[in-house]
């Protein structure tokens, strides 16, 4: 329960702990310095992992991406209705064909004793015809 209060607290007050860190990156970076060490690494990875571990990167990726994605709408509307008509289209076929395999194939027939249903065949030898359904007559027969 802490973790959650502690990252609702960052995503609160995100740019006064984005100021710290970058003070406290720059403290250290001034420090490697002095010792004489001039790589300090990689500000940017640092900084992601950082924020990474004290709040919800998946919420601040999905704003991101929603900006990013308003910004395109405005900029090209015919490619985003086209795209999104396609999906809408390709989602729609796709639960039809689902619908009616699910009903035609995966439910058991509407009958009594459904699993006792069979068809007849019949045969005509002489024309090389193995599989003929049988009609009524030949099935009384």
């Amino acid at each position: 329960m802490r973790k959650l209060f502690r990252r609702v607290n960052y995503l609160l007050n995100r740019r006064r702990y984005d100021a710290e860190l970058e003070a406290d990156m720059e403290f250290h970076r001034e420090m490697a310095a002095r010792a004489g060490r001039s790589n300090f690494g990689n500000m940017l990875r640092l900084r992601e992992q950082a924020q990474d571990a004290w709040g919800w990167t998946w919420l601040d990726r999905f704003f991101q991406d929603t900006r990013y994605a308003f910004r395109q709408f405005v900029r090209k509307p015919g490619f985003v209705m086209a795209a999104v008509i396609t999906l809408a289209m390709g989602i729609g076929a796709t639960t039809t064909i689902y619908s009616i395999a699910d009903s035609l194939l995966f439910r058991p027939l509407p009958y009594t004793n459904a699993p006792r249903i069979v068809q007849v065949w019949n045969t005509f030898a002489p024309r090389g015809m193995m599989e003929i359904p049988a009609s009524e007559p030949e099935f009384l027969e």
